[in-house]
């Protein structure tokens, strides 16, 4: 039984040209074959500031967008973008955004985003972002750099309580 049909991929699925075309193709399918279940995406929020990409957006049942930090600094350090990421857009953009799950995953090691700074930063940006519910969660496989680790399910969970108490917003930690 099909519950969701999810966009994802290698790498970042808003970024393929026509994106919106296959959002509407998708669509178009999905009303043919199986009428009624959802269509979500998962993205890493970096074209969201583009206004062709937000209508599409806006036209999926779920939008799980990725915000791994509150502060430039440390969104570089962990996410390492390409060039040209800007925080406050991508934020703004977030924000234009209805009914958005903002993704979060944390790490230590050569890079952490666990610190109660850093925590502080990312939930101000999550406030003010204003998604209908927030995901966090760590590495489930070994990444490229040796250096970074997985963070325990019990910080996780602080993080989440943290989250949720200081915005209200339905804070998970996902498995």
């Amino acid at each position: 039984e099909i519950d969701w049909i999810t966009i994802a991929g290698n790498g970042e699925p808003t970024l393929y040209p026509r994106f919106s075309d296959a959002v509407t193709l998708l669509m178009g399918l999905r009303d043919e074959w199986v009428p009624g279940i959802p269509i979500g995406i998962l993205s890493n929020s970096s074209t969201c500031h583009r206004e062709d990409i937000r209508d599409s957006l806006s036209k999926l049942d779920g939008r799980f967008m990725k915000l791994d930090a509150g502060d430039p600094k440390t969104i570089e350090s962990v996410n390492k973008p390409a060039g040209g990421f800007d925080l406050e857009r991508t934020l703004k953009a977030l924000r234009k955004l209805r009914d958005i799950t903002v993704q979060a995953m944390f790490v230590q090691g050569s890079y952490d985003n666990t610190k109660p700074k850093q925590i502080d930063q990312w939930i101000k940006a999550v406030q003010w972002v204003t998604p209908k519910a927030v995901q966090v969660y760590t590495i489930d496989r070994p990444p490229a750099d040796g250096k970074i680790e997985a963070v325990s399910k019990a910080r996780l969970h602080e993080i989440a309580g943290l989250c949720q108490a200081r915005t209200g917003i339905l804070t998970d930690v996902f498995d």
